[in-house]
């Protein structure tokens, strides 16, 4: 990771994002559901860190995405 100029948190990190929008784009998954899919015991965490990664809140996340 060093040789890469990366650090092992930053690699959670940004698995921890692609995997929590995965989770949000599944049709019929609630914020909840993708907060327990992705590992986050509490939603309201769940929602601080996808607002950090993303600059939306999950919900804005799920409706710009929402199947047509």
């Amino acid at each position: 990771l060093a040789d890469e100029g990366v650090s092992y948190r930053a690699v959670v990190q940004a698995t921890l994002e692609a995997a929590a929008i995965q989770a949000l784009r599944t049709p019929g998954r609630s914020v909840q559901e993708a907060a327990v899919a992705t590992g986050f015991s509490d939603s309201t965490a769940f929602h601080r860190a996808f607002k950090h990664w993303t600059g939306v809140t999950p919900t804005q996340f799920q409706r710009r995405h929402a199947p047509s």
